[in-house]
């Protein structure tokens, strides 16, 4: 069988620093698969000590991709061509998610265009943040900070939702 990339597939000859990027830009953008062991023009490679790779592969998920993944992503196997491939398949999540080493800024967060993982830019981000908040209905208190670039938007955004008017010129004085 030979694998096409596409919008839903990411095609990977073996396991590397780009992993944890691709998994966290199908997480915010769509559902999708990653197959390991498979070349860019989609012919079968197989991989080696397939139970190492897959460890490697759940600690990355776990330790490097904030927040928790957990029930989002799925590692397997199959056999093609007598040759063994790695298939994790990534369902989209309601959060923001990112690498946790660069935190959420644009190199820590992704989104998938076509078949090309993409840093998001600040703005795009913040829109993130903010339709998760409010689709988890998270209180401002469980929000983590990941930069020096504090500003009052969120707030501002979660004030108006609750039909509180704002004076711009003193907002930022009074908190």
């Amino acid at each position: 069988m030979k694998f096409q990339e596409s919008e839903n597939i990411e095609l990977k000859r073996t396991l590397n620093k780009d992993f944890a990027k691709e998994v966290v830009a199908f997480l915010n953008t769509r559902n999708g698969t990653i197959y390991i062991g498979v070349d860019d023009n989609g012919d079968v490679l197989g991989v080696s000590n397939v139970d190492k790779i897959m460890r490697e592969i759940r600690d990355i998920i776990r330790d490097q991709i904030l927040p928790s993944t957990e029930g989002l992503c799925e590692i397997g196997s199959l056999l093609e061509d007598d040759k063994t491939i790695i298939v994790v398949k990534v369902t989209k999540g309601t959060k923001l998610y990112y690498i946790k080493k660069e935190g959420r800024s644009a190199t820590g967060c992704f989104y998938r265009d076509g078949t090309s993982s993409t840093p998001m830019s600040e703005e795009e981000i913040d829109k993130c943040q903010i339709v998760a908040l409010q689709e988890d209905k998270l209180g401002l208190v469980d929000i983590q900070s990941h930069g020096d670039g504090y500003t009052f938007d969120i707030l501002k955004i979660k004030l108006r939702s609750k039909g509180v008017e704002i004076n711009e010129k003193t907002f930022e004085r009074s908190f």
